[in-house]
């Protein structure tokens, strides 16, 4: 609890988020906080990762650098060459808030099928106010936002379809 108050105090001091424990109420996913056994299943050769009760497929893993809201959306768009079949974009909140996990034994809180889930905070498509934009963070199971203009505010993304 401590750690989770240092980061509060954190970005609210850097001014590049503000800390949301249950996320916005209107985008909520009616998913249970539990993944249900055999939910996810691992396809092509590890590359994607299908969740059987939202029909998306999910990009495996993530992005491996950090990058700004406009080249994460961009990324997701272009990276057919890492990625299989067409339509990959980047989520919105309450996609991706649908994986994450908050029966996990231990952080990160998003199912074994994501095993190379990192700490960082996740981009998604959805505003949170003019020019903010939410974030995941699976390493705690919370929601955040950051400025979309800024520069500095470079995080990770996973791609979906």
């Amino acid at each position: 609890m401590q750690l989770l108050k240092l980061i509060i105090v954190l970005l609210a001091f850097a001014g590049l988020a503000q800390l949301r424990l249950l996320g916005d109420p209107r985008e909520r996913s009616t998913v249970p906080a539990a993944s249900p056994v055999g939910r996810f299943v691992v396809q092509d050769a590890g590359q994607t990762v299908f969740d059987r009760v939202s029909g998306l497929h999910w990009q495996q893993g993530e992005a491996a650098t950090l990058m700004t809201w406009a080249a994460a959306k961009t990324w997701c768009a272009n990276n057919t060459p890492t990625l299989p079949g067409v339509g990959w974009r980047m989520p919105t909140i309450g996609e991706l808030q649908q994986l994450i996990d908050r029966q996990a034994p231990h952080a990160p809180y998003i199912d074994d099928a994501f095993a190379s889930t990192s700490n960082q905070l996740f981009w998604t498509t959805s505003p949170a106010e003019p020019n903010f934009a939410w974030l995941v963070r699976f390493q705690f199971g919370y929601t955040s936002t950051a400025y979309v203009l800024d520069a500095g505010a470079v995080f990770t993304v996973r791609c979906v379809r």
